[in-house]
C-alpha cells in the first residue's frame, strides 16, 4: 500500500502528468459549458416555436367563430331564428363548411338548404 501511495505522489508532482490533468479538467468544463449553452438555446428555441403555433391556433379558432357568428347572423335575417341544435352544428363546424354555408345563404330555399351535406 505504501508503495502504492509513493508512486501516486510521485506521478502528482511529475509536470507533465500534472499539465495533462489540467487540459483534462479544462476539456471537461468546456464540454460542460458547451452542453449547458445548448440546453438554454434549444429550450428557448422551443419556447418560441411553441409560442408561434400557439398564436397562430388561436388565431384560427378565432377566426372559425367569427366565420360562425356571421352565418348565423345571416341564417337569422334570411330564415329567422336558428334553433340551438342547428346553432350548435354550425359552430362547430370546420372553416370549409362555414364557407359552403355561407354560400348557400344566398340562394337557398330554407335553413335545410344551407345545412343539407
Amino acid at each position: 500500500m505504501a508503495n502504492a501511495v509513493n508512486e501516486l505522489d510521485r506521478i502528482s508532482s511529475d509536470p507533465l502528468a500534472q499539465k495533462r490533468a489540467q487540459e483534462r479538467e479544462d476539456s471537461i468544463r468546456m464540454y460542460e459549458d458547451s452542453l449547458a449553452v445548448s440546453r438554454r438555446e434549444g429550450k428557448a428555441e422551443g419556447k418560441a416555436e411553441g409560442k408561434a403555433e400557439g398564436k397562430a391556433e388561436g388565431k384560427a379558432e378565432g377566426k372559425a367563430e367569427g366565420k360562425a357568428e356571421l352565418v348565423l347572423k345571416l341564417l337569422t335575417l334570411r330564415f329567422g331564428t336558428v334553433d340551438a341544435a342547428n346553432a350548435e352544428r354550425i359552430r362547430d363546424a370546420s372553416p370549409a363548411e362555414l364557407d359552403r354555408f355561407a354560400e348557400r345563404v344566398l340562394m337557398a330555399r330554407d335553413l335545410d338548404d344551407v345545412l343539407a351535406s
